[in-house]
């Protein structure tokens, strides 16, 4: 089989908790959170590199939060990775599970945009 490169511009630092009950208006104070790389491109990348197929993950990243999403994706293995580093710090994404329910808040907040001169590299690059 051929080898699939997925192209992620906008990945995410996944976080993931539970709390006993969600209440709005009130502290909650989650159990131990989870932390996993992410981004559609990323998830996909990570999907088949779990079927034993070979995926080449090119991933924008930056900053600290990007350092950490990439030395997540290299531990876990998989997943060739392409780094292309950015000015901009990656995003993170939040969830929180009501133990009780099940029911989930999702939080995905926006990525910073890539300057001109990125997306000329970036384009070169892909």
């Amino acid at each position: 089989m051929s080898e699939i490169l997925t192209i992620t511009l906008n990945p995410a630092l996944d976080f993931a908790a539970a709390v006993p009950r969600i209440v709005a208006n009130e502290k909650l104070y989650c159990g131990p959170a989870r932390v996993d790389p992410g981004g559609g491109g990323v998830n996909v990348a990570r999907l088949i590199g779990k079927f034993g197929s070979e995926a080449v993950a090119l991933v924008v990243t930056g900053g600290a939060i990007g350092q950490r999403l990439l030395d997540l994706l290299s531990a876990e293995g998989g997943v060739r990775l392409v780094p292309f580093e950015v000015v901009g710090e990656t995003r993170f994404s939040f969830a929180v599970t009501d133990a009780d329910t099940r029911d989930q808040l999702r939080f995905s907040l926006p990525g910073e945009p890539l300057t001109a001169a990125e997306r000329t590299k970036l384009l070169a690059a892909i």
